[in-house]
């Protein structure tokens, strides 16, 4: 595997209904095998305070459609990069 690109988004509250959105259509209507994602709802004291995103890429340049819609929600912070290798990323 050669470079790869990948990492960490945070996303706020207001994100809730376009992150789930794009989380139902990245799992109902796969676009591209080479890209995967978690989503993780981060909570204090039962509410939910924010998403964290964590991308992934075989490849050193994602395809955006692969993500359904995920990638064209804006982050608050983007700690995604393209990699030499995908140790590097992990």
């Amino acid at each position: 595997m050669g470079k790869v690109w990948g990492g960490i988004r945070v996303y706020d509250t207001g994100s809730q209904d376009s992150i789930l959105e794009g989380l139902q259509s990245y799992v109902t209507n796969p676009q591209d095998p080479k890209a995967a994602i978690i989503v993780n709802a981060e909570q204090i004291d039962g509410f939910i305070s924010g998403f964290l995103i964590f991308y992934f890429y075989d490849g050193p340049t994602p395809n955006a459609a692969g993500y359904g819609g995920l990638y064209e929600i804006s982050p608050l912070l983007d700690l995604t990069y393209t990699w030499d290798n995908y140790a590097d990323l992990v």
